[in-house]
Parts: C-alpha cells; structure tokens; sequence
C-alpha cells in the first residue's frame, strides 16, 4: 500500500514529529518484524552519550548543524561509527567516520563550528529522490559496518550532484589541529 503525501502532511500535523510518526507507519507496514523504535529528544551530550554506548553503528539523516557536531563529539569520545548522509537542492554527500581507525578523520575536521547560521534543505529545499539515493548509500556503509565486510567510506567522502548524475569521491585526512580529534586520542 502507497501511503500519499496527503497521509504524511495528516499523520505529521497529527504527531508533531516525524520519529514518532516513522515509528507508527513501521507499525503499519512491517507488523510482522519485531523491534524496538526508541524516541527521545536529546538535549546534550551527557544523554547522548548513553543513548550512544549501547549502539554499534550512529547513522546521521539530521538536517541542523548543532545535532551533527553533536553527534560527532559523542561518536568520536565513544569510538562509535558514524555514518554521516546530507543533502540540499541538488547536491548529496556520504561518509564515514570511524574512530576506531587511527588518524581518521571526523565531522569537526571537515566542517569549522563557528556559530554561523548554515542553510538546511527544509530551508532552502532538495529534491526529495537525491534522499533516498543518499539513505541507501548510508544503509549499505551501515551493514558493512555491523556486518564487518568490505572496505567502508571512512576516509572518503562520496559527492553526488544529481544535476549531471555523477559521483566524486574526496581523500579526508585528519586535521591535526581538531580540537575533537585532539581529545579523543588524549
């Protein structure tokens, strides 16, 4: 059954947030697969970083920037996997941060946490096709990661411009001057 965009601008105006909301439509579709959906806000990183410890793998889909870096400090301190995706207009991206690999980069080394206000794609816009794209990259680097087989994008980052259709791939390399980097090895 094709759940309309009519049920989904409904269920969200209904729920108020669209955790809760992906946990029912999971509920409805998939009742023949037991799980658990945990849903909590998390205000910081001391609750984070319980949420966090009983993971084996972080998967990032946010769209605001403090929740990434976040992410990353409770990621990076844990030396949990985080398998980052972002998307805006017509432009994708995908990595991996592992810490768990010596001199790897993170979230921090790439992106200065400056205080400036960044655009997010529920701003600006995205086409909504380039996410999907860029969740199955991240489902695929997830499994490989719990799985522990192939070579995952840590150390690379994956640039899709969905425009001309091509992928770029970009060398990450520690920054040696991150003060996250810098804390975890101490």
């Amino acid at each position: 059954m094709a759940l309309t965009p009519i049920f989904w601008a409904n269920a969200l105006k209904k729920h108020g947030s669209r955790g809760l909301l992906l946990a029912l439509v999971l509920a409805f579709v998939v009742s023949i697969i037991f799980y658990t959906i945990y849903y909590y806000v998390v205000p910081g990183f001391f609750e984070l970083s319980i949420v966090v410890e009983v993971v084996d793998v972080v998967v990032d889909c946010s769209d605001n920037f403090a929740t990434r870096f976040l992410l990353n400090e409770v990621t990076q301190e844990l030396k949990t996997p985080l398998v980052s995706g972002a998307a805006i207009r017509m432009e994708g991206q995908v990595t991996v941060y592992d810490p768990r690999q010596s001199g790897s980069a993170c979230y921090r080394c790439l992106y200065q946490d400056n205080g400036e206000l960044q655009q997010t794609c529920s701003e600006i816009g995205v086409l909504s096709p380039l996410l999907g794209i860029i969740g199955s990259v991240q489902a695929v680097e997830t499994i490989k990661l719990i799985a522990g087989i192939g070579k995952t994008l840590a150390g690379r980052l994956l640039i899709l411009d969905a425009l001309s259709m091509t992928w770029q791939e970009i060398k990450l390399r520690q920054d040696p001057h991150c003060p996250i980097c810098n804390k975890a090895t101490q």
